[in-house]
């Protein structure tokens, strides 16, 4: 293999480290989220609202990406995601409660831009090998949500949960200086008058109805569990630190699907 093809595969791959990128910001609140409401006086509903914005900020955001890859091109958008979500990690955790509750709004924000745009960067630059390549960016982005769940408490008893929290922007920026001479070399958005139309909008497509409420449905289980099974655990007599490495199985053998379904 040449160097030029050999660094063009390494180039392609980073797409796998930015999928790491976009579960850790979440999944390691629910571990902790019994001291961000001790430490922020937020009440059980207060630590609901919180838990689920993210979720809120994926639904209102998803639906507007498309408006900044069509401006920025979609390797640019990424990159700028990865930038905004590197600091609003670190604002969520030293910027006082206004700051934890806008934080989290623009971390979910910036979270739904990979969730769209990534997969699709994936299908195209792995067009001859779909379902392996889905596989292993479904096994990095659930290993990251596990390792943020079974990591969160040790960070947050060596210093304190802002820390635990505030440490996957680091993450974060790592991924955006690699992403950087994707987002340099990207070719711009396609001439207005080039771009195909789809024959039928997608609004009026049943399977992709039947695929939203799959979606939906699946993401609404997998974020019920991560944030509060920690806290329904933990109020049994169950340590922290037990309880985190509880999600991090629960998300484990999401990753070892992840991997497997692509060869049955």
């Amino acid at each position: 293999m040449s160097d030029r093809r050999r660094w063009a595969v390494v180039i392609t791959a980073t797409v796998f480290l930015v999928a790491l990128c976009l579960r850790p910001a979440l999944t390691a609140v629910g571990p902790v989220l019994p001291r961000i409401g001790a430490d922020e006086g937020l009440g059980e509903s207060a630590q609901g609202l919180l838990a689920a914005l993210p979720l809120l900020a994926f639904a209102a955001a998803s639906p507007l990406v498309h408006l900044g890859s069509r401006r920025f091109g979609m390797e640019r958008t990424v990159l700028i995601s990865l930038l905004v979500l590197a600091v609003s990690s670190v604002a969520r955790s030293y910027t006082g409660e206004a700051g934890l509750w806008i934080g989290t709004v623009v971390i979910g924000a910036s979270i739904a831009v990979g969730n769209v745009l990534v997969p699709v960067i994936l299908k195209r630059d792995y067009a001859s090998h779909v379902s392996r390549a889905t596989g292993i960016y479904t096994a990095f982005i659930t290993g990251g949500a596990a390792l943020a769940s079974i990591v969160a408490v040790p960070i947050a008893d060596a210093a304190d949960w802002r820390l635990s929290l505030a440490v996957w922007g680091g993450l974060a920026l790592l991924a955006a200086l690699v992403w950087l001479p994707r987002s340099v070399g990207a070719v711009g958005p396609a001439p207005v008058e080039s771009r195909e139309v789809p024959p039928v909008s997608v609004w009026r497509q049943p399977m992709a109805w039947l695929v939203t409420g799959f979606m939906g449905l699946q993401s609404t289980s997998f974020y019920l569990l991560v944030n509060w099974l920690p806290t329904i655990e933990i109020s049994t007599g169950i340590s922290e630190r037990t309880a985190g490495v509880h999600v991090f199985l629960f998300q484990g053998f999401g990753l070892i699907g992840g991997l497997a379904i692509p060869a049955c």
